[in-house]
């Protein structure tokens, strides 16, 4: 500011047209002004609900907006996390097979239990198995399993 004095307001009014160039040693060059990195930098903020990011001249616009579907796809691998730490901890291998039953779960269950349980391995069937319950992003669940 001191340094460019009355062309300031100028300056960054140009700046956020984008009527800049980055030069090779940091420097941003503005109306003929050259301003060292220290003084000026680029920065990218994304519209609500975008977050943006920028590196050698290239802009990535990511919507970090996270929908129903989304939240439910976590979730369920949320769950699926939790079954293969549970099946671990009980001594199981990779290749055991298990009857899972998961309660609290229902909507979680309708639209993603074939990928549940294809990863961890189970069939959705009532057990005796020792029951668990764990709360998920703020769904409280009861997980239970026996080997098959």
């Amino acid at each position: 500011g001191p340094r460019l004095g009355k062309r300031v307001q100028e300056v960054i009014a140009a700046g956020k047209n984008g009527d800049y160039t980055i030069n090779d040693d940091g420097t941003i060059l503005i109306l003929e002004e050259k301003l060292m990195p220290k003084e000026a930098e680029v920065v990218y903020i994304g519209k609500e609900g975008l977050d943006a990011a920028a590196d050698k001249g290239v802009v990535v616009s990511v919507d970090t907006e996270v929908n129903d579907e989304l939240k439910a796809e976590g979730q369920a691998r949320d769950l699926i996390r939790t079954v293969q730490r549970l099946r671990k901890e009980a001594g199981l291998t990779f290749t055991d097979q298990i009857n899972l039953q998961v309660e609290g779960a229902d909507d979680i269950l309708k639209s993603h239990g074939d990928l549940i349980a294809e990863e961890t391995r189970s069939t959705f069937k009532d057990n005796k198995g020792n029951g668990e319950t764990v709360d998920l992003d703020g769904t409280k669940m009861t997980i239970s399993f026996a080997k098959t």
